[in-house]
């Protein structure tokens, strides 16, 4: 069954994948339609059916570091901070 918009009676939706990656987990696809993630990429998504036509990048581990250094979970020893 595809998902076709509310708006447009008959064609079908389209959508992009967002590819987040991150520093500790592995990366994966969100669908930009639904927010639904999933492991692997797909023509279409298996959550709402919209039809993919590309893909973006949201470097997830930008954030995962600045989080790392303003805590300072990892501290160097020799640093002296």
């Amino acid at each position: 069954m595809k998902y076709y918009d509310k708006n447009v009676s008959g064609i079908p939706r389209t959508a992009v994948w967002i590819k987040e990656e991150y520093l500790f987990t592995p990366d994966c696809f969100r669908c930009s339609s639904c927010g639904k993630r999933f492991s692997d990429q797909t023509d279409e998504c298996p959550g709402c059916g919209a039809r993919m036509t590309g893909i973006k990048k949201d470097p997830v581990w930008i954030d995962e570091i600045i989080f790392i250094e303003e805590t300072g979970i990892w501290r160097d020893p020799q640093d002296g901070r």
